[in-house]
């Protein structure tokens, strides 16, 4: 079964984004760690794959240091198949790789010593490209610390799926299913810009907070009425939006074409499941990189 991970390059290399490059590059995925000051064990050559053998000497070599058997371990975990994803902060740029080989591998001497990079796999990389092009979980996984690597466990069929495509291993079918390859981010998107093709104005503070009732609040460039919106993405069958009365005008779709509204209906518009693919098929050009890649039209 393929897992996906996700990376954050450890390294105490000077230049950062050179040791990026030299990743990418050479087609390996890794961090740091060097024995090149091993204790009376004797060196590790290089190329060592008994990742045990690695562990027995890291130990004495940073004996305080408890992280680096853990991702040692996780290194050696990997499985040809497996997917890594990477945010680059000195690209600005997410990555992903396809492991390439069935070992660990101990790296050093000349650029693995530079670089400060010798816990390594080989593997296949290629570039996702800036956050519009990758879906909500690979960017929710660089959000907060988790170390150097760990499995992307939540909707990781999602983020599989996105890699798989910018490998690409999968071909996306032409005039698939908009609604069945859209994320709920996606979907949002659309539907922000179908309003703003109206003259709707998202108030950008209010897409950043998280509400259960609505998504984000507008205003009308020319009126100054209020709006909110809800989407709702899968099989939602009921929606009740008593929320619609405190603004001008509120904004639904709902993904499910047989979803009943309650609330204040007289306030709600309803976007339905025609209007917002015909105006993504018209203006395919303004959707979410991510989107497009997935759903490529003729």
């Amino acid at each position: 079964m393929t897992s996906v991970w996700r990376v954050r390059m450890n390294t105490a290399a000077e230049d950062v984004a050179a040791a990026g490059n030299f990743a990418i590059e050479t087609g390996l995925v890794g961090a740091g760690w060097a024995l090149n000051n091993p204790p009376d064990a004797g060196p590790l050559a290089d190329e060592t794959d008994d990742v045990s053998l690695y562990k027995k000497h890291a130990k004495l070599v940073f004996p305080d240091d408890n992280s680096v058997q853990g991702v040692a371990d996780n290194f050696a975990k990997m499985e040809v198949g497996d997917i890594c994803w990477m945010y680059f902060t000195h690209l600005g740029e997410y990555w992903c790789c396809r492991i390439e080989d069935d070992k660990f591998r101990y790296r050093e001497g000349g650029d693995f010593d530079k670089f400060d990079l010798h816990i390594t796999r080989r593997c296949a990389w290629a570039r996702a490209g800036t956050a519009d092009a990758v879906p909500g979980v690979v960017r929710r996984a660089f959000a907060g610390p988790f170390g150097v690597i760990s499995r992307i466990v939540t909707d990781a069929a999602t983020a599989i799926e996105f890699a798989e495509v910018t490998l690409g291993r999968k071909k996306p079918m032409i005039d698939g299913d908009l609604f069945a390859l859209a994320t709920p981010k996606d979907l949002e998107d659309i539907v922000a810009l179908y309003l703003q093709e109206s003259g709707w104005r998202i108030l950008p503070s209010t897409a950043k907070a998280s509400m259960a009732s609505y998504e984000f609040v507008l205003v009308h460039q020319q009126t100054g009425e209020r709006a909110g919106v809800q989407v709702k993405s899968g099989n939602v069958r009921s929606l009740d939006q008593r929320v619609a009365s405190d603004f001008d005008v509120f904004f639904v779709f709902l993904a499910n074409p047989d979803g009943v509204l309650t609330g204040d209906v007289d306030r709600i518009n309803r976007i339905g499941r025609e209007q917002l693919a015909a105006f993504a098929r018209r203006d395919w050009r303004l959707l979410p990189q991510r989107l497009k890649l997935r759903w490529p039209i003729s």
